[in-house]
């Protein structure tokens, strides 16, 4: 999600409008300026306040949201997995 918001400004070099970012970069479409501020301000405070605790998955990469739900979905329920990332003191 940052990767594709970062990629279309690189791609316009200016700043853009809210609705434009969410619209051209996301696919997601605002019925006002001011929603699509707030909705952008939240995905971007979310971003950042996690980028230390989560692995960032690339949809580009991965072909689309449902293949990036199967794949958590499928980890979710793999214990193995899981367990490995458990660490005790």
């Amino acid at each position: 999600m940052r990767d594709r918001i970062l990629r279309l400004l690189r791609q316009k070099n200016r700043p853009l409008p809210a609705d434009q970012v969410l619209s051209e970069a996301l696919g997601v479409h605002s019925p006002s300026t001011a929603t699509a501020d707030k909705v952008l301000k939240a995905i971007l405070r979310w971003l950042s306040a996690n980028k230390n605790r989560i692995n960032f998955v690339d949809v580009d990469e991965a072909g689309s949201c449902e293949t990036i739900i199967q794949r958590l979905s499928a980890y979710l329920q793999d214990r193995d997995r899981l367990t490995r990332k458990i660490f005790y003191r």
